[in-house]
């Protein structure tokens, strides 16, 4: 028969057996799912020729591909003025990033990022917009407000804002919640924008952050669109819209690391 001491020490080495397997099935599975999660693109154009038009909606104004860029603008005495495209189809996107170089080239220095949820749309009793969403502004101002840009004159931005849009119907604005302002950025710009999931979004320009801002009240999930104000005459180039990691999926590998840690110390401790 064997001794008690002796079957305790079986018993030991065998709880220690499982943590283990436990442990190393719980990192491989948030090694499995951490790449599928960062590599996932589930939008993507270079515009390299006209067929890329037709994966799009045009919302407002008109919508062209020359010179391997999207080209948006508003039309001229339409009300309300300004463009905007979205992605076809109904994308449900939570947790991504959006990637895309903006540069406008005549009109208004305005261009804008658009969230579209529930019927995103221009506002035709006046000025903003109905539906749920929210919309990116990418400006230049003076003292007295936009500022136009002159024949040639190569386009800037130093500031963004960020508005909220929850408009049922007709009369009501848009509701700015963020802005920053910043020294003056030459275009084309690179524009990063991270929807980290519950209304959380950072903006980047150029690879440098300008704005982190959580909604209290986030509206649901939706696509992305593309535009300008007014008569703005923009380019949009390289537009990526990729999944970010759920923070489930780091919290995976911490834990089953934590364990092997842990079971690592109590097994010296027992021998000690």
């Amino acid at each position: 028969m064997l001794s008690k001491s002796y079957s305790q020490m079986i018993q030991t080495k065998g709880n220690f057996l499982w943590l283990i397997i436990a442990s190393l099935l719980i990192i491989f599975a948030g090694l499995a799912a951490a790449p599928k999660a960062q590599a996932e693109i589930l939008f993507e154009d270079h515009f390299n020729d006209a067929s890329s038009l037709s994966k799009y909606t045009i919302i407002r104004g008109h919508a062209w591909i020359e010179d391997q860029q999207l080209h948006t603008q508003g039309y001229s005495g339409d009300w309300p003025r300004g463009s905007m495209v979205i992605p076809n189809g109904d994308p449900q996107w939570t947790n991504f990033k959006m990637s895309v170089e903006v540069q406008p080239i005549a009109g208004w220095q305005e261009t804008r990022l658009y969230f579209p949820s529930e019927s995103f749309n221009f506002d035709p009793s006046g000025y903003g917009f109905i539906g749920k969403g929210y919309v990116l502004s990418l400006d230049k101002e003076t003292g007295i407000g936009p500022f136009e840009l002159a024949p040639g004159e190569v386009a800037q931005f130093d500031t963004i804002i960020l508005a909220r849009v929850d408009c049922p119907a007709g009369g009501c604005g848009q509701n700015i919640v963020s802005t920053a302002s910043f020294s003056p950025l030459n275009t084309p710009v690179d524009v990063n924008v991270i929807d980290n999931g519950k209304g959380h979004f950072q903006v980047f320009l150029n690879g440098t952050q300008y704005m982190d801002y959580t909604d209290p009240s986030p509206l649901a999930a939706g696509g992305i669109g593309l535009g300008g104000v007014w008569e703005t005459h923009a380019t949009f180039d390289n537009l990526v819209v990729q999944s970010i990691p759920e923070p489930e999926t780091y919290a995976m590998l911490l834990a089953g690391l934590g364990l092997l840690g842990f079971m690592a110390r109590r097994r010296k401790e027992s021998t000690a």
